[in-house]
């Protein structure tokens, strides 16, 4: 029985690697795709200035770009690592960024999927704290495995907020 529950577990992880994420491979309908939640960072100043709308979705391909926006946060603990070329060999990163206010909110990812070749990224946004004594840009930074999609749909607790083509 020991040795059944080892192979039926290597078989999974055999069929879950066949239906990995690439530019190459067709995805079954609905399937959830791999990211990461990237913390440690803060959105930069001479960026957030730009910002025109309540809600800002990026997405970004390159360190460089990365560099332009987001800026690494060491005082705020350590992560792993910090993002580099390499991890933009095989992954994207989606920002969303909320623009400068005293409302302080925690955006938490709930799931990354693709449907009918849109990548759909679902988020729950929660205000934490109403007219706090400082004003923030609280943001959420996904580095997703990558994947063929045409566009995407962000929704936040569950209602489409952005669509992206």
């Amino acid at each position: 029985m020991k040795i059944f529950k080892i192979f039926a577990t290597i078989g999974l992880l055999q069929i879950v690697t066949l239906w990995g994420c690439t530019k190459e491979e067709t995805i079954p309908e609905g399937f959830d795709i791999p990211f990461e939640e990237i913390e440690h960072y803060f959105v930069l100043n001479s960026y957030a200035q730009t910002l025109d709308s309540l809600l800002t979705f990026l997405i970004i391909n390159d360190t460089a770009t990365l560099n332009s926006i987001y800026h690494p946060a060491p005082s705020w603990g350590s992560p792993d690592h910090w993002i580099g070329p390499e991890d933009f060999e095989d992954n994207f990163l989606v920002g969303i960024i909320r623009e400068i206010s005293n409302d302080i909110y925690r955006f938490i990812p709930k799931r990354v999927y693709l449907l009918n070749d849109t990548l759909n990224i679902k988020y729950k946004s929660k205000l934490i704290e109403k007219n706090a004594s400082y004003s923030i840009k609280c943001h959420l930074m996904l580095l997703i495995e990558n994947c063929p999609y045409q566009g995407i749909i962000f929704y936040e607790n569950d209602e489409i907020v952005k669509q992206l083509k």
